[in-house]
């Protein structure tokens, strides 16, 4: 169940959704492709337009793994992998201590020019969305659309700054395992975390696959980003922002916040779902944004 709002935030209809679990099995579909940019998994075909998905942390592109096995028709779905994540080398940041949103941005936007793509939905969750705003603020004739889940245009408060270099301290002392451990409870909600043990352990397993030295680099980067707040009232692409009812790390008071800094935004609030949307309700998710493609590419 899921409360769709719109940016003035008054319900309009309560819709009520089938929920499916994901499967702890591999990516089942999607195309890899590794260059000296990101990394990047994709399928479906282009004949409406592209959907680039930028991935939380500290996670890859497996967390849009039920958008890759079920493209949105006419839509190419384009997970790619921030560097040092998943299969993109962190060389072509500079390491770790090149790690820049900036620079994530040019990545991306070099990336999609890789691919043929001059403009595009661009989607992310947590740090994608990070990753999305700085996309915006340097490429906005690449900017189609936006999805933004589980994400907050502010800059890090001072408490969240010191809580990121907590944990590079941790990963440095003691590796993946500082948050591989620790994580996928943050990252999931109460209810995922007592009804889907196979995905708890898949969270586990997609931290513990990850570079600890993009770990840091990243939250680093994110530590020092920029307050994106002064884009939203420029915004006039079609945009959704979701939230999980249980997300621990966003609330739904800061979604609301942030969707109605932003003309004609719908606000999704998903039922007993956690800070990840795409791998605790795919299916719900995979519906809001076909909603949003719909909106894209309507005339």
């Amino acid at each position: 169940m899921h409360l769709l709002r719109s940016c003035l935030l008054t319900p309009r209809k309560l819709r009520f959704r089938a929920k499916f679990k994901c499967s702890a099995a591999g990516l089942t579909n999607g195309v890899q492709h590794v260059t000296n940019l990101l990394s990047t998994f994709t399928s479906g075909e282009p004949v409406r337009g592209d959907l680039i998905l930028i991935h939380a942390f500290p996670l890859d592109h497996r967390l849009w793994q039920h958008l890759l096995d079920n493209p949105p028709d006419g839509f190419r779905v384009i997970a790619m992998d921030l560097p040092g994540f998943g299969s993109s080398p962190i060389d072509v940041i500079g390491g770790r201590d090149g790690y820049d949103m900036g620079a994530v941005a040019e990545l991306i936007a070099s990336t999609a020019r890789s691919h043929g793509i001059e403009r595009a939905v661009f989607g992310g969750c947590s740090m994608g969305g990070y990753a999305c705003f700085a996309v915006l603020s340097a490429f906005p004739e690449m900017v189609s659309g936006l999805l933004l889940s589980d994400t907050r245009a502010s800059a890090d408060s001072d408490a969240a700054r010191e809580g990121r270099m907590a944990v590079i301290e941790a990963v440095e002392r003691l590796g993946i395992s500082a948050v591989a451990s620790s994580m996928p409870s943050r990252l999931l909600g109460e209810t995922t975390l007592s009804t889907n043990p196979e995905l708890v352990e898949k969270i586990r397993s997609i931290i513990t696959d990850q570079n600890p030295d993009a770990v840091i680099g990243a939250l680093a980067a994110m530590a020092r980003r920029r307050d994106s707040s002064d884009l939203l009232g420029g915004i006039d692409v079609p945009t959704t922002v979701v939230v999980g009812s249980e997300d621990a790390l966003v609330t739904t008071d800061e979604a609301e916040t942030l969707a109605s800094a932003i003309s004609g935004c719908e606000l999704e609030v998903l039922d007993a779902v956690g800070h990840l949307p795409a791998l605790e309700a795919p299916g719900e998710f995979a519906v809001i944004v076909k909603q949003l493609l719909e909106r894209v590419s309507s005339p």
